[in-house]
């Protein structure tokens, strides 16, 4: 669902700046984005965030992302793969590929919460593995000749907080794109 994200301006530059690249994102997005970006002065910019720092405000920026629950459509996910034949197995930890012809064709899998390991066969094998498909990258490369894998995916640090309304009041969501030791809140 639509979610508007509000990055106040504590400097007469920072929201025109903000602005400007989040416009861009927009322009990405094309007909398919959730809203527009929109330049807040400060006193919209205090209505969208009750409670923000009143000192030095100049303004803000409003964007729109989205919201969704990510388990849900992890579960519809495999609810899909299986309604259209696929195998899907929880808690297993990929320990050996199997290969035949240079083609990946099955895998040795560990599960965790019996301590046992089986063998899967497949003719078509998707690496879902999210952080580590870079090791079952690796993994496949071992057993050919193909060489050095780099990696694809650089995992990023941090979490997503969900606060009580009575923390930050209203219905926009806050962005502070950098705090004073360099992260993004």
């Amino acid at each position: 669902q639509p979610l508007a994200f509000v990055v106040p301006g504590y400097k007469f530059w920072e929201a025109p700046y903000y602005a400007a690249g989040l416009k861009m994102y927009d322009a990405l997005a094309g007909s398919r984005g959730l809203g527009p970006t929109q330049w807040l002065g400060a006193t919209a910019t205090r209505q969208a965030l009750p409670g923000v720092r009143q000192e030095n405000l100049a303004g803000g920026v409003r964007y729109w992302d989205g919201q969704f629950d990510d388990a849900r459509l992890a579960l519809a996910l495999a609810r899909t793969a299986v309604a259209q034949g696929a195998t899907v197995v929880n808690h297993t930890q990929v320990t050996s590929l199997h290969h035949d012809r240079g083609r990946v064709q099955g895998a040795t899998v560990w599960d965790v919460e019996s301590n046992t390991h089986f063998d899967i066969k497949a003719a078509c094998i998707v690496n879902t593995t999210g952080v580590w498909v870079d090791d079952i990258l690796r993994m496949d490369l071992a057993s050919t000749a193909a060489g050095p894998h780099a990696s694809i995916v650089a995992p990023s640090q941090g979490v997503h907080l969900v606060v009580d309304r009575a923390f930050l009041p209203g219905d926009s969501a806050l962005m502070v794109p950098k705090t004073a030791d360099g992260r993004v809140l």
